[in-house]
């Protein structure tokens, strides 16, 4: 991480990016000397960092953000932090909506994002499947993240020692798990049932968005009428992170999250998206029946890494008298 004070950052030969983030700030503050610090991350941390003495206003940021947008800087996110008697500003630039951040002076360049330079960890394996409890990161008294009292136990897992991915099949309001048969989950439900299906995303290691390190898709698949919807992982300026589907408006937006964002989960039912899954079975009671697939790809950003890939089958009955 580059450091440098006040001064050494007026020095255009430095970087250019503090050089303007600097002299933007000076401008709308009333009082310069309030820039205690300013440093740019190179690797890890896709942000310029400013620290201020005391507390900045919203006006004040709301000007700085529409002097840099001004300067081309699209989709600028600044977030206040307190430390101590200090205010951080974080300031993040984006290109357009569907675009990863983006140096706004050099195009070409990786940063803000993961590094060509950052090496992979020597923890990371080749994928290995097993069953068992979700990582420890996604636990909460021994609870899943998302929502009260889901239980962790009886997931299938994929993990190459740097990310895990979990999945699960249950039925709907029912806090009795159960391990998939020879890679089945088979779900029996009652003439009022329902079924859902549990995912979890975490780094084991890394206390940061899972999103920084990985290209994450997610996928249901009726296999009855060979219809799909796939689903890609983004994480917004707000830290709210998105499971997308462009191609039917879909927005998975209320996955539960860490604060540094390194585990991210959710529990979804197939119900939601019958529409797009063609003509399937249906319960009296019109919950989805049949044989169904939900898979987890995760691809990492940077690095010879082998994706790590989860599928889990469902076949969903239901109960006869």
């Amino acid at each position: 991480m580059s450091f440098y004070s006040k001064d050494e950052a007026k020095k255009a030969s430095i970087d250019t990016r503090m050089e303007v983030v600097y002299a933007t700030i000076n401008k709308q503050l009333s009082k310069p000397d309030r820039v205690n610090y300013i440093n740019r991350t190179d690797v890890k941390d896709p942000y310029i960092e400013v620290t201020l003495a005391g507390a900045p206003d919203k006006d004040l940021l709301d000007r700085i953000k529409s002097e840099l947008e001004e300067k081309g800087w699209h989709r600028v996110a600044i977030r206040p932090y307190r430390e101590n008697d200090n205010a951080l500003i974080h300031i993040k630039f984006y290109r357009d909506p569907e675009d990863k951040p983006v140096d706004p002076v050099d195009p070409t360049d990786p940063e803000p994002g993961l590094g060509t330079d950052e090496p992979v960890p020597e923890y990371v394996t080749e994928p290995e499947l097993s069953q068992g409890d979700v990582s420890a990161k996604g636990q909460t008294d021994g609870k899943m993240l998302i929502g009260t009292g889901n239980p962790i136990t009886d997931f299938s897992r994929a993990s190459n020692g740097e990310i895990e991915l979990a999945l699960a099949a249950r039925r709907y309001r029912n806090t009795t798990t159960f391990a998939p048969v020879d890679g089945v989950y088979q779900v029996e439900l009652p003439a009022t049932g329902d079924w859902n299906w549990p995912y979890s995303i975490a780094l084991i290691e890394e206390a940061r968005p899972v999103t920084e390190l990985y290209d994450v898709v997610l996928t249901l698949e009726a296999k009855d009428t060979q219809k799909s919807v796939p689903f890609t992982l983004s994480r917004d300026e707000e830290g709210v992170y998105h499971f997308i589907n462009e191609e039917f408006e879909l927005d998975i937006k209320d996955n539960a999250a860490s604060t540094s964002g390194d585990v991210l989960q959710n529990i979804q039912r197939a119900r939601f998206y019958e529409a797009h899954l063609g003509e399937i079975q249906k319960s009296e009671s019109g919950a989805p029946l049949g044989n169904y697939s939900i898979s987890l790809k995760a691809t990492r950003k940077v690095g010879e890494v082998a994706p790590v890939e989860l599928t889990v089958n469902v076949v969903v009955t239901e109960k006869t008298e």
